[in-house]
């Protein structure tokens, strides 16, 4: 008998290990891809509203896969350190693609008229680094809203805008859409005529 035939095999444990954790771990960076592309191009006006559809649809089939996890982990005597493992990396792959889909989705396949509105720019201030702003894009202005009064819409703009705009003086024109998912999301956002002639 040579040394090599007395080493174990990579067992069935270990090939249904690798496929656990390796699908979610593919999921997370093809969300973070989805992700990236639609806020950059369809960002949301409600993001907290994004969010919550994608813990609803996400979170249930992270929690579909992690009791099919389970069921194998009994099945295959996996490893305890696999099946911690199991629970976050499931809930980041699914929530996290779940949510680039629909934000992707929600802007590409709309057919929804553009609609125009008006909005006071009440300031302006690069994004945060690691927000969800700074996904959408470098250069915040936060206008009054015409959605709900005395509330204040947070909008990535262009840097050439961001230069011009001077607040409490000047006023956005922002398209927006409805989306196919019924999320609004911006289309664009320029300064209206007369703006930023001050700066």
């Amino acid at each position: 008998m040579t040394e090599d035939s007395t080493k174990a095999p990579a067992g069935p444990a270990n090939d249904m290990a690798v496929a656990l954790l390796g699908a979610p771990a593919t999921l997370i960076t093809a969300g973070a891809l989805m992700a990236l592309i639609g806020l950059s191009s369809y960002p949301p006006l409600d993001m907290l509203q994004a969010l919550n559809m994608a813990l609803a649809y996400g979170g249930g089939a992270a929690a579909l896969y992690m009791a099919i996890g389970f069921a194998q982990f009994i099945r295959n005597k996996i490893s305890w350190k696999i099946l911690a493992a199991l629970p976050m990396v499931s809930a980041a792959g699914f929530i996290l693609t779940a949510f680039g889909a629909i934000v992707l989705l929600n802007g590409a396949l709309d057919s929804s008229p553009p609609g125009l509105m008006p909005a006071m720019v009440m300031d302006a201030q690069a994004a945060r680094p690691f927000s969800a702003e700074r996904l959408a894009g470098q250069y915040m202005v936060h206008v009054s809203s015409w959605q709900a009064p005395g509330r204040v819409e947070k909008l990535a703009v262009s840097r050439e805008v961001f230069d011009r705009v001077v607040p409490f003086q000047d006023t956005a024109a922002v398209t927006v859409r409805s989306g196919m998912l019924g999320l609004n999301w911006v289309g664009s956002i320029e300064l209206m005529p007369g703006s930023g002639e001050s700066r």
